[in-house]
């Protein structure tokens, strides 16, 4: 088999901050500079839970372990990463990202376009297996991993509803103590 692709693959962070783990995650990612958008037909993601060595996708939807997803431009970026692709929890066997567990992300590019929307079962494995030479390599691993939503709570205030509202959606808040 010969290699007919030159897609380089993408440039990931070692790791990305914390998600709220019952929410989308996005993984950031940029491209080499020897790529362009326009080369790029879709991603391939493979999410593994680093405490089971296992693929966190749902296998009845994702059997191969491999999820097509499509590469988002985001011009609101503040770094080189301004690319992203998306995670819903929909897509993972348990629902949603474990508690404070890690899971290891690599991407990679495809140059041909994947069956739309990407078959499951047999059909996906087949069109993996048949496309290979449009392949990039896969990406680095990164690390993610999901927390609980955020509460702060601060004491010494009136604790009615109304006074912490007032309170907490100030964009600056002076404390002192």
């Amino acid at each position: 088999m010969s290699i007919t692709s030159n897609l380089y693959p993408p440039l990931v962070s070692d790791t990305l901050p914390s998600f709220i783990r019952t929410k989308t995650c996005r993984i950031h990612f940029s491209l080499s500079n020897y790529n362009s958008a326009a080369d790029i037909k879709n991603v391939q993601v493979s999410l593994i839970n680093q405490k089971t060595n296992q693929s966190a996708f749902n296998s009845t939807n994702y059997p191969s372990g491999i999820k097509i997803a499509s590469m988002v431009y985001d011009s609101t970026a503040q770094d080189d990463y301004n690319y992203y692709i998306e995670i819903p929890t929909s897509d993972l066997a348990e629902g949603v990202f474990g508690l404070n567990e890690f899971y290891k992300v690599q991407l990679r590019f495809t140059s041909t376009s994947a069956p739309n929307p990407p078959s499951s079962g047999k059909g996906l494995a087949t069109w993996l297996y048949d496309n290979m030479k449009f392949f990039s390599e896969w990406s680095r691993v990164c690390l993610i991993k999901g927390i609980e939503q955020p509460i702060v709570t601060i004491r010494g205030f009136d604790n009615t509803e109304e006074n912490q509202e007032t309170i907490l959606t100030n964009s600056v808040i002076d404390l002192i103590g």
